[in-house]
């Protein structure tokens, strides 16, 4: 699944051996992301780490900064690592952003609930396997949550963080995703993700002599997430029609998610909306949030095509960009660069591009309907498509990986109203396939018996092109066998965003009504194998309406949220799928089963 949205998972979690005295107060109300549950191993030992506990309350750039020391009965292989995330708040406050970091490594980007005055709580749970090489030694861990606390905004985060380790064993064995190495790229402590604002990118460095020169595989995970003048970026119009005076922002809905090694473009994505807790109208969120607002997704590229530059020993850069910028707006990026080692041989891999085809094509936009208001509809639509192809070389053979990935874009905006009303849609389709073919070339020698009574053979009979001799006159055979294995991992996914926005100013005093509308869907599709035959499939369908505002002086507001999720892994059956409905902040129906319908 490299070139897909990583596939973070989250349920209750089990805390039979966390270490912590931290407990909820009684009558607060769970606030979550509808997702799959974690698959703990069956009869696999678990070891806990417990990170501990920290109140977040005027926490700018004062993160809370805690040591990690890796299990010490539970060796250093793992079938499953999982980061547990809890925390409760009561009072008025923002909606945050949280980043956890083991050493350099971003384990977790989400965003916290806006809090009710009641009181809520969470409980969050990460498979963080892939992360493992970080988790054999002893790190520091580094979580931030910015916050500000005043007589207005009241909430303070209560949290707690653990890591439970499940050991490998002949059932539970390590899974493939794990690397041999894990590269974090981000950036010293305060900051570690950089900001990409303004028409910059996000350049990291990597030392010569870090990466190992028997590389057999790449990947890159980009996290980045979208803030400030970007976080509705679906809602933007091109620059010439935007005026941030009426909170109509330039830039465009079309936003491309970029990496580059050495200033050379080598992979390209489409990111996904996420409506964080505060956004549109925070009544629809309580307590079901928008899908990827409690774990901002990212995204995987498959950099194995260029595994040769990455083994020549020198320093490297890795660049992340998001297009279409605009002042003002902030998108957070670092990333993960993953590596799979020839663990039969020390020696070089090389590679070399065959196929190189990146079009620079953007999208295309159709404006109508304007007016000096402001008001006016934006279509905006691109197919695009790139392919990259090389040889990788190594003692054992070579292999043949060729990356393809294709999107048809379209997205609608209009605003009216004098810009108090606003219609979207956002449609992503991405399709993509991972191809590995590899040839290996064998040579066995074999000596046949003289006949009874003969004397040695003074010339051989060979077949040509699978087996020839080496002119010394013995009797003995060379075979050269040739086998080429085929491997496919297709990917697709799509995405859809629908928004009915509308603001309602009375006419002869302050009260307003804000009503909203949205609509996501995400169909997300892993296949596998020589056939790519479908190995997983992730589906939600979520439906959030309501309204807010202030009548005769006094606050109202009233949201349903009902969302529909399904899930289903050939490797790690039976299906999940989740129907729930919540109005009034409330939870009214949860229904859980096994069915596997999509």
């Amino acid at each position: 699944a490299s070139a897909a949205i990583s596939q973070t998972q989250l349920s209750a979690r089990d805390d039979s051996t966390a270490a912590s005295n931290y407990s909820v107060p009684a009558g607060y109300t769970e606030t979550f992301e509808v997702t799959q549950p974690v698959v703990v191993p069956s009869g696999a030992r678990k070891c806990t780490v417990d990170i501990g506990e920290h109140a977040f309350a005027n926490s700018y750039y004062v993160h809370w900064v805690a040591n990690f020391t890796p299990p010490a009965d539970c060796g250093t292989a793992w079938s499953l690592v999982t980061l547990n995330w809890e925390g409760h708040i009561t009072g008025v406050q923002f909606d945050r952003i949280v980043q956890i970091y083991v050493g350099e490594a971003e384990v977790l980007r989400g965003t916290t609930d806006e809090p009710s005055r009641l009181g809520i709580y969470w409980e969050l749970q990460k498979d963080v396997t892939d992360f493992s090489p970080i988790f054999t030694q002893e790190q520091t861990v580094t979580v931030i949550l910015d916050n500000i606390v005043d007589s207005t905004y009241t909430g303070v985060f209560n949290t707690h963080l653990y890591f439970d380790f499940y050991v490998a064993d002949e059932s539970n064995p390590v899974p493939d995703t794990v690397p041999d190495v894990l590269i974090p790229l981000s950036q010293p402590s305060p900051n570690f993700a950089y900001t990409i604002t303004g028409g910059n990118a996000a350049a990291y460095n990597i030392s010569a002599g870090l990466i190992p020169p028997n590389v057999v595989r790449a990947e890159f995970e980009y996290v980045v997430s979208n803030h400030a003048n970007d976080e509705f970026y679906y809602l933007n119009v091109p620059d010439e029609y935007s005026n941030p005076d009426y909170s109509v922002f330039g830039g465009n809905v079309y936003k491309e998610l970029q990496v580059y090694l050495d200033g050379f473009l080598v992979g390209i994505d489409w990111h996904v909306p996420v409506i964080y807790t505060g956004g549109m109208n925070p009544l629809l969120w309580r307590p079901i949030v928008h899908p990827g607002a409690s774990v901002v997704p990212s995204y995987r590229f498959e950099l194995t095509p260029f595994v040769g530059n990455l083994t020549d020993g020198a320093a490297h850069t890795l660049t992340l960009n998001v297009t279409h910028q605009i002042s003002g707006g902030n998108w957070f990026a670092d990333g993960n660069l993953r590596l799979w080692l020839n663990a039969a041989s020390d020696e070089r891999t090389n590679s070399t591009l065959t196929t190189y085809s990146f079009p620079d094509t953007d999208a295309e936009v159709t404006a109508a309907d304007l007016d000096d208001n402001y008001d006016g509809s934006y279509t905006t639509t691109l197919d695009k498509e790139f392919a990259v192809a090389a040889v990788v070389t190594t003692a054992a053979g070579s292999t043949e990986v060729v990356v393809r990935r294709s999107v048809r874009f379209d997205a609608f905006v209009a605003y009216t109203d004098g810009t108090n009303i606003v219609q979207a849609t956002h449609d992503i389709s991405v399709r993509g396939d991972i191809t590995a073919t590899t040839t290996k070339t064998s040579t066995n020698t074999t000596t046949p018996p003289p006949a009874e009574g003969s004397a040695p053979h003074l010339c051989m009979q060979y077949d040509e092109g699978s087996s020839s001799g080496d002119g010394s006159g013995s009797n003995s055979v060379n075979t050269t066998t040739t086998t080429t294995t085929t491997a496919t991992v297709t990917f697709a996914r799509n995405s859809t965003l629908s928004v009915d926005y509308g603001y309602y100013p009375a006419t002869d005093s302050s009260d307003y009504t804000v009503n909203t509308t949205v609509r996501t869907s995400i169909d997300e599709v892993w296949g596998s194998g020589s056939a790519a035959a479908v190995a997983l499939r992730r589906v939600t369908h979520q439906l959030a309406d309501g309204y807010f505002g202030v009548v005769g002086g006094a606050s109202v507001g009233l949201a349903t949220t009902n969302e529909t999720f399904s899930y289903a892994d050939a490797a790690a059956p039976p299906c999940y799928r989740r129907i729930v409905s919540a109005s009034n902040r409330t939870v009214s129906s949860n229904y859980v089963d096994a069915t596997c319908v999509f």
